[in-house]
């Protein structure tokens, strides 16, 4: 598990809503397998984009699963049907039922999709038309079922367990495992291929992935191939191949649904809590504050490359060209330093999450870092430019805080007096000590360029808790 305290913290959370499939018993196992299923949306015929992202599955030995709107097995284009069986032969991809036709209409005004408005008779009327035109066309039922528009409603939870053959709900509200409980309901997160709609992210995917390994044993990432363009496709494949790097099993649902011990048909979130002597929940230990005057980030000197970080651009101009790297002979100290550079002026980042500490209000840290602009770098009108950011996360990764530390010689919660600071050509410490918000399970360090273009240098990075009697402030001093 990549942070106990945030996992521990998670399940808690779980636990107090009562939400269904949270490990609360003692011979729940560990998690030691972290599975990724492919939720593939909207098939309806064999394009070239759906073809090659299968291809390219396929040469890597990877499962998914794909969402065929079923209207399209009514074609009577046998091309379509001989690829539907071509793909499934491999057995490396489940098709799902994702809705009879895919609609959206409106009622008096009112928004209404397949499966949230419509009565119950209508939407087991859809379901079971789809099964039978399954039968005819694949040869058996489906077995797993993603809503289109992931909209539902209580008739389709009715719907859905009139229906012996769905073992599986993609993107279902655990809430409803008990009026399913023939079902493995698998709920959504934070994690997905996509971000913005349609736009495979591998950016964020690598930051969801590295805040929420360990909290649980199954990520159900959604994307829509056919929405794909080649730099798109391409952006897919990164993301693919980082989850690989990573250890990830790419699974299908049905084969999911075999992990399951008998009678646990949902994600295991977290390993087993203690028991109290008699049953009943015990305290989880509480996790240790951070030590005093210690490095909480990993490789903040940079001499292991870029280990640790990962960049954060999310508006993913292909012409901006953001990127990071780790260069040897602009080093303030040691063997390396963070090179950030784009081609266009730019809003980007490199971040790191910093693990297993306890924070807790009121304690006081010191972030600092030794930074330079080269000598191509400009910052945007008005903006800092380039500074140093510190984010504080609550529940549910709600804002608690931020601090923000620029080269003026001050920092503060608002990024407003950093406008229009100068940017320092020669190697630079910037230092400022703030104080940690209250409910914070997750911090993390940012390098931001904010915004500008060209190229800023890093070095030395750090962040360690101070003595909570050390005064807030901040400085700059030169070499």
């Amino acid at each position: 598990m990549k942070n106990p305290l945030f996992a521990r913290l998670f399940a808690a959370t779980l636990l107090s809503a009562g939400l269904p499939g949270v490990a609360a018993s003692a011979e729940t196992p560990a998690i030691t397998t972290t599975y990724v299923i492919l939720k593939l949306d909207d098939v309806t015929n064999g394009t070239p984009q759906w073809r090659r992202t299968f291809e390219y599955l396929k040469g890597r030995n990877i499962k998914a699963s794909a969402g065929i709107i079923c209207v399209s097995l009514e074609s009577g284009k046998q091309a379509y049907y001989d690829w539907l069986k071509e793909v499934q032969q491999t057995g490396l991809v489940e098709f799902w039922l994702h809705g009879y036709d895919h609609k959206q209409w409106k009622e008096d005004g009112k928004d209404v999709w397949e499966f949230s408005g419509p009565s119950l008779e209508q939407q087991k009327e859809h379901i079971a038309k789809s099964q039978q035109l399954a039968r005819r066309i694949l040869g058996a039922p489906f077995a797993a079922f993603g809503a289109p528009f992931n909209k539902t409603d209580a008739a389709t939870v009715q719907a859905l367990a009139a229906d012996p053959d769905i073992k599986v709900v993609l993107y279902g509200n655990p809430k409803d495992a008990a009026d399913l409980p023939q079902a493995l309901i698998l709920d959504r997160t934070e994690m997905n291929i996509e971000a913005p709609l349609f736009v495979p992210n591998p950016q964020k995917v690598r930051h969801d992935y590295e805040v929420m390994a360990g909290t649980r044993d199954c990520f159900v990432i959604q994307g829509h191939p056919n929405q794909w363009t080649d730099e798109r496709f391409a952006e897919f494949q990164k993301l693919v191949e980082y989850l690989q790097s990573q250890g990830v099993v790419f699974t299908t649902p049905s084969e999911y649904l075999k992990t399951r011990q008998p009678g646990s048909l949902q994600v295991t979130i977290l390993p087993a809590a203690n028991k109290k002597p008699g049953g009943g929940e015990a305290t989880p230990p509480a996790a240790e504050p951070p030590p005093l005057s210690e490095n909480l980030l990993t490789n903040g000197d940079f001499e292991n490359g870029s280990r640790g970080w990962s960049l954060y651009d999310p508006a993913k101009s292909a012409s901006a060209a953001c990127q990071f790297q780790v260069v040897a002979d602009k080093a303030h100290a040691g063997s390396g330093a963070m090179e950030l550079s784009s081609a266009g002026p730019s809003r980007y980042a490199v971040l790191q999450y910093l693990k297993s500490a306890s924070f807790a209000a009121g304690q006081k840290y010191r972030v600092s870092a030794w930074v330079r602009a080269g000598d191509d770098f400009v910052a945007s009108s008005k903006t800092p430019g380039f500074l140093l950011r510190i984010s504080m996360f609550g529940p549910g990764f709600s804002n608690s805080g931020m601090y923000f530390l620029g080269f003026n010689g001050m920092g503060g919660d608002s990024p407003s007096v950093l406008a229009g600071q100068e940017v320092p050509r020669t190697w630079t410490r910037i230092e400022g000590v703030f104080e940690m918000a209250a409910n914070v399970e997750k911090v993390n360090v940012c390098l931001l360029v904010d915004s500008g273009v060209g190229r800023v240098f890093v070095d030395d990075v750090s962040i360690e808790r101070v003595s909570d009697s050390t005064p807030v402030g901040a400085a700059a001093s030169g070499q």
